[in-house]
């Protein structure tokens, strides 16, 4: 959440974000649209995930 909060300053230091996790494509959905929906955090709400996240196999 904080890293897709600062992703306009990562993008100026011409560096790209990239998640990284062993849960299920499943797991990333629920993740992503509850921090979207559900999650308020030192006065973050509201964010939207942008970058991808990709699923490492096991």
């Amino acid at each position: 959440m904080t890293l897709a909060a600062m992703q306009d300053d990562f993008n100026k230091h011409n560096c790209k974000l990239l998640g990284l996790s062993i849960d299920s494509i499943y797991a990333h959905i629920a993740w992503l649209r509850t921090i979207k929906e559900k999650i308020e955090y030192r006065g973050m709400k509201d964010i939207e995930v942008t970058f991808p996240c990709l699923k490492k196999m096991r």
